[in-house]
């Protein structure tokens, strides 16, 4: 009964003609605006910057590529210099502390020497 009452009430809302006039004036109102001049322009202009924002953008991406691509290959010549090199640690000394504490009492390298010397006699 409610539901019927409700669409009774929501077709009288509809056929009223004030609800029509501002139906049609809100319609007129929005064709107005959308081919108004100073409306245009502006989506004109934001059209515009939208595509110097992506060729800005693109040209950025760009340059980060190829720095990119330049660096690496700079990092290739070290190489084959031979000045860069990979040197293995002991690590003996560390994975036998416990990581606790400040970082100089757990990487203290005299008391790690002292451990390694009383393990070794």
């Amino acid at each position: 009964m409610c539901l019927l009452a409700l669409g009774e009430v929501s077709q009288k809302v509809a056929e009223n003609e004030k609800v029509q006039q501002s139906v049609e004036w809100a319609k007129k109102r929005a064709s107005a605006i959308a081919e108004d001049e100073r409306v245009q322009k502006g989506l004109e202009v934001a059209k515009d910057t939208g595509k110097v924002v992506m060729e800005k953008t693109q040209q950025g991406l760009e340059a980060v590529k190829e720095r990119t691509r330049e660096w690496r290959a700079g990092a290739g010549t070290v190489w084959e210099k031979g000045a860069g090199s990979i040197q293995r640690i002991r690590t003996e000394g560390v994975s036998a502390m416990a990581w606790r504490g400040s970082a100089r009492d757990t990487l203290d390298m005299a008391a790690r020497e002292e451990l390694n010397s009383r393990t070794v006699s």
